[in-house]
């Protein structure tokens, strides 16, 4: 039998996501990304700042999803579950920080150390997860994906500006 979502508590689990997102956003000096990022050297490959914005709020709108799909996920599952979602709030707190660290502090050599780490956790996640919800697996690929991708990324600004 399948279960029914709960549809507030999945509006909040989005919700919450979402808002760490812009409360995040809300903390990166506008002028620090407008003078500072704007006069970096930048890799080739760089993407547009309102398509980085973008995509960065979809990720954090796709691992609403994804937690709330562990949170709900069955009883039996109580040990895997339990185990994903640490992993999974240490993973939000480094994204998080990610933004900081590069944003705010403007360490890169950090930011690319604390993206690796990053990664590797997130790798681990998706088969933590596999084992708890497939779709709350599937839903983290965005996550993975960005990880991926932000990691060749800092990687490029740090070689470029050190």
């Amino acid at each position: 039998m399948k279960r029914q979502i709960d549809w507030k508590a999945l509006a909040a689990c989005i919700s919450f996501h979402v808002f760490v997102f812009f409360i995040i956003h809300a903390l990166t000096p506008a002028n620090s990304f407008n003078v500072w990022y704007n006069h970096l050297d930048k890799p080739l490959f760089t993407p547009p700042s309102n398509f980085l914005f973008r995509t960065i709020f979809l990720m954090y709108f796709f691992s609403g999803f994804a937690f709330y799909f562990i949170w709900k996920a069955k009883e039996t599952r109580f040990k895997h579950r339990q185990r994903a979602l640490i992993y999974y709030y240490i993973i939000f707190v480094l994204i998080s920080l990610w933004f900081i660290i590069f944003f705010n502090f403007k360490l890169l050599d950090l930011a690319v150390i604390v993206n690796v780490i990053t990664w590797v956790m997130t790798i681990i996640l998706f088969f933590l997860f596999k084992r708890v919800s497939k779709t709350a697996s599937y839903l983290i690929l965005p996550t993975l994906l960005w990880d991926t991708f932000n990691m060749v990324l800092s990687w490029g600004f740090w070689q470029l500006n050190h």
